[in-house]
């Protein structure tokens, strides 16, 4: 991907929180970060040598070669999802770009999590976050009008919301090493509304209303990049999609190109 795009790509890690997903193969969750550091630093290797040997706790291979090589040397951008206290702490300490979602913690939340980045940060050594080291991924739709808005996106939230509360609900009490900030995290959605989804997670808003709500995100964060979510909660109609799309480019995006 980073031959095709000549060089533009940002690799993406993160360890996961969903029991299930350790489970289903066999996975004891508490390794997992143990498991993500260490694959880690065997795709390094393979990226950076002609040929790689590594044998570690979790993975082992003899004698590979990944081929191509990234375009980027001496490989891309590593940028890590950072949904935990312990995991802000230790992507600051590293060094590594986060981005960070507010589906799983709420604007309010990142008020008390990326201070830990910076602060982490800092006391490794590292030089202060660019703005283009933490980037915010939401959901963001655009309309001409709030009641649009509102009309076209709500069903899509509400159906968004029960499917997170059964993923959790099936779970049972099997919740992992994580299970009380999961078991916070599935209270907060059962409390969930449209309208409590549009004050701490999302930007549903006219354009005007939307460059406002990202400028003020960019000064409260130092966040320089905005991954947007542009189907809220996944079941929005493809042709709702695109218009929402469209607004965006055409009255949020130069608001913002000007500026960089």
């Amino acid at each position: 991907l980073d031959v095709i795009s000549n060089g533009r790509v940002e690799f993406g890690i993160g360890r996961g929180s969903i029991p299930s997903h350790f489970s289903g193969f066999g996975i004891d969750q508490k390794e997992s970060r143990g498991r993500m550091m260490e694959a880690l630093d065997m795709i390094r290797q393979a990226w950076t040598s002609e040929r790689v040997s590594f044998h570690g706790q979790f993975y082992s291979v003899d004698d590979i070669a990944v081929v191509p090589k990234p375009v980027q040397q001496p490989y891309p951008p590593i940028r890590a999802a950072a949904n935990s206290l312990d995991t802000f702490e230790l992507m600051g300490r590293l060094g590594y770009p986060i981005f960070v979602a507010s589906q799983v913690n709420p604007f309010a939340k990142m008020r008390e999590l990326i201070p830990v980045y910076h602060q982490a940060r800092a006391a490794a050594g590292h030089t202060e976050a660019r703005a283009e080291d933490i980037s915010l991924l939401g959901p963001l739709y655009v309309g001409n009008s709030d009641s649009q808005v509102r009309q076209e996106l709500e069903p899509s939230i509400r159906r968004f919301l029960q499917s997170v509360s059964s993923i959790y609900t099936l779970q049972g009490d099997n919740l992992g090493p994580e299970s009380s900030r999961i078991k916070e995290v599935l209270e907060r959605v059962r409390r969930m509304t449209y309208d409590k989804v549009a004050e701490v997670m999302g930007i549903f808003e006219t354009p005007q209303a939307c460059v406002e709500r990202l400028q003020a995100l960019h000064e409260e964060f130092g966040m320089g990049r905005m991954i947007c979510w542009f189907n809220p909660g996944g079941s929005v109609p493809h042709s709702q999609v695109m218009r929402s799309m469209e607004l965006f480019a055409a009255k949020v995006m130069p608001h913002f190109r000007e500026k960089t």
